[in-house]
């Protein structure tokens, strides 16, 4: 179901080649709910799906997506971040996205302030696993702050342009006990944009810088590595940059088509990239797809990704420390 790059098989594996994977689990279900009240719309979110942890079949299980409310500027409860970029994304068959994309979904408490008519900032406070903590070795994690996350919109006056900024701030933390610890920052900044050429053609872009974060951005590595100094620890933070663009085409009130390439790249230079060999150093994919729908409300999909990671340890190795897949998707989607 999903084309993770990240975990492709190195070539040197000499895996088995040709498989068939089919799932209805990542199927959507979900209720909206809208009452006035004299504050102003009170709204509210739950959806989930059936992929549980999998990340191929699925194993079945509901899983929460989106679970909030909102009243006024201000939203409690879990939904996309303000930090990753889903309003700049192109459309996809892979429920994940291509490369160089986030779709991270945080438990926050959000605050929204227009600026004017087509600008607004958006702040929020996210718990969760943002510090890497493993839940059974305290030497992976335990941060003790929330992490922050703004994110600052301009939309030109016709609707055709889209323009995102967006920041993140986090804790990383490695203890051993509760007298031994170490903190580190983790943090990030990135620029999303789509704009409509014509009511047929779309273009998108998105570009980030992250340190010291492995979670919002899909297929990153691990936001650092811990190494033994005396009976402390020092943290190693991983480094990165991602890109993406893309093109939509809608040929008539049936067909559309698009096109995707993103990508991750690591510094390799660092502390982290000397203590993770096998850590991934780059990745990338690229993404031609089309759409049919026949009816309303109807959409059957095909599209094909070709995707290559290279390890850490490649560069001081062979090109066997590769790997790099192809895949068809299709799709069957009703949505009501």
């Amino acid at each position: 179901v999903y084309n993770r790059t990240n975990k492709v098989p190195l070539n040197s594996a000499n895996a088995p080649k040709g498989a068939l994977n089919v799932s209805a689990a990542n199927s959507r279900i979900g209720l909206d709910i809208l009452r006035p009240t004299s504050y102003g719309d009170l709204t509210a979110k739950i959806e989930a799906d059936f992929m549980g942890s999998s990340y191929t079949n699925g194993n079945g299980s509901f899983r929460v997506r989106h679970a909030y409310m909102s009243l006024d500027k201000w939203l409690v409860g879990q939904t996309a971040s303000p930090f990753v970029n889903v309003d700049t994304t192109p459309e996809v068959v892979d429920p994940n996205g291509p490369m160089g994309s986030g779709s991270q979904r945080t438990v926050q408490v959000r605050y929204t302030q227009p600026i004017t008519k087509n600008q607004k900032v958006l702040v929020a406070v996210e718990g969760g696993d943002v510090d890497n903590f493993s839940g059974t070795s305290q030497t992976s994690g335990g941060g003790r702050l929330p992490a922050l996350t703004a994110r600052y919109d301009i939309a030109t006056a016709d609707k055709k342009g889209l323009l995102q900024v967006h920041g993140l701030l986090h804790e990383n933390r490695v203890a051993t006990n509760d007298s031994n610890d170490k903190e580190g920052l983790g943090w990030g900044v990135g620029v999303g944009a789509k704009y409509s050429l014509t009511p047929n053609d779309t273009l998108f872009a998105n570009y980030y810088h992250a340190k010291g974060d492995g979670r919002y951005m899909l297929y990153s590595n691990s936001a650092y590595v811990a190494t033994a100094n005396g009976t402390s620890y020092n943290i190693n933070p991983s480094e990165f940059n991602s890109a993406l663009v893309g093109y939509g085409h809608k040929w008539n009130s049936e067909w559309r088509s698009g096109l995707a390439a993103g990508g991750i790249w690591y510094n390799d230079t660092n502390a982290y990239a000397k203590n993770s060999g096998s850590a991934n150093k780059t990745q990338y994919n690229i993404i031609l797809n089309t759409f049919y729908t026949p009816v309303k409300n109807v959409d059957i999909g095909a599209e094909y990704t070709y995707g290559q990671r290279q390890t850490f340890a490649a560069s001081t190795a062979t090109t066997s420390d590769k790997g790099d897949y192809s895949r068809l998707n299709l799709m069957a989607k009703y949505s009501f």
